[in-house]
């Protein structure tokens, strides 16, 4: 068998300068936020880095320059400040409070448009609902020590072009579709419902992020108002989905009788 050879021993400084190499080479390391020791071969990362994706670049890095014996992990990972969660959450009820607004203004434009008495009571219901959670958000303001937004001001209709912001624009296809003169009353109501169930799922995405922001910071009465509106915003979706299975089963039963006559 023959002899291993002994390793190579490498100057401490030019390993340093070719672990600094190694991380500006690394597309998922800025080598600006790490440090670099080196003593007798071993490695110390130093420094704040943006992420643990980083972090663990910086790591994967530096072991692969030769002469390297060990890394050492002397970094940390910046987190987010209180105060940027405060202003996140902030903006995210600054967000939700325009978007109740809207969204009643538009909830009693669809039920003006829907063609079911049944639809047109639940979209006004709905829209006293979306008035009850604009003073909710007004009290959590007012725990977090801030003003409500400015009141929007209200145009004769809330989309007066249609311009309803959805994916792909369905939602604007779906108030074209509605508003259209020759449309079936059942397809108009299936599009308003579409429409409906869009600016719920947005709203409880918002409530969702708000209420676990405030509770993260401890703002315990805002988390309760924000629970509150969540839940009172999933019951709307489900009763959407109920209105909707409802003109699904009147269509066919009306297909249905039809095809008897």
């Amino acid at each position: 068998m023959r002899p291993m050879s002994p390793s190579i021993i490498r100057p401490d400084a030019e390993i340093a300068a070719e672990v600094l190499d190694s991380l500006r080479r690394s597309a998922d390391v800025d080598e600006r936020e790490v440090g670099v020791q080196v003593a007798d071969g071993v490695v110390t990362l130093t420094g704040t880095v943006g992420s643990h994706t980083k972090r663990i670049a910086a790591l994967r890095a530096a072991r692969q320059v030769g002469g390297v014996i060990r890394v050492l992990d002397a970094m940390r990972v910046a987190v987010p400040s209180m105060e940027d969660a405060l202003r996140l959450l902030v903006n995210r009820l600054e967000c939700l409070h325009a978007e109740e607004q809207q969204g009643g203004k538009l909830l009693s434009e669809l039920a003006e448009a829907a063609s079911s008495p049944k639809l047109a009571a639940a979209f006004r219901t709905l829209a006293q609902q979306s008035s009850t959670r604009l003073t909710r958000l007004g009290g959590a303001f007012e725990e977090l020590g801030k003003l409500p937004p400015t009141p929007l001001p209200q145009p004769a209709s809330a989309y007066p072009d249609g311009a309803i912001p959805g994916p792909n624009g369905f939602c604007r296809g779906a108030m074209q579709l509605a508003r259209a003169s020759g449309a079936e009353p059942a397809v108009r109501d299936a599009a308003l419902i579409a429409i409906a169930e869009h600016m719920a799922h947005e709203r409880i995405a918002g409530y969702v992020a708000s209420k676990t922001l405030a509770g993260i910071l401890a703002f315990d009465d805002t988390a309760h108002r924000l629970q509150e509106s969540l839940s009172e915003e999933r019951h709307t979706d489900a009763e959407l989905a109920r209105l909707a299975d409802a003109l699904v089963e009147r269509a066919a039963a009306g297909r249905a009788n039809a095809a008897t006559t």
